[in-house]
């Protein structure tokens, strides 16, 4: 799920745990989810994330303590897109990143 409105990755614990050594936990931070509650998330830094052939390194990214809805893995936020030039054409479905210099 792409949320240029979300200020981090978020991803589920689910996947978290996938990742194992993989991340670098940096702490916990409180945040709002898009239904209003504030939670507190862990905070990790993951060495890259991908998406097709964009890749973003040392990607902050908070994982959420509860399931996320409609079978939901995670969302892509602003801690990956800021690196990104991005825009959407909601008739065809088609997001389209380009990296930026």
């Amino acid at each position: 799920l792409v949320d240029t409105g979300a200020s981090m990755v978020v991803i589920s614990r689910a996947i978290a745990d996938q990742l194992g050594a993989e991340a670098v936990k940096r702490g916990t931070a409180e945040t709002t989810i898009a239904d209003g509650r504030k939670v507190t998330v862990d905070v990790l830094e993951l060495p890259s994330v991908e998406v097709g052939k964009n890749r973003a390194d040392r990607v902050v990214t908070g994982v959420i303590p509860e399931t996320l809805p409609d079978k939901i893995d995670g969302l892509l936020g602003m801690t990956f897109l800021n690196r990104f030039g991005f825009e959407s054409d909601p008739k065809s479905g088609v997001f389209y990143l380009r990296r930026l210099k």
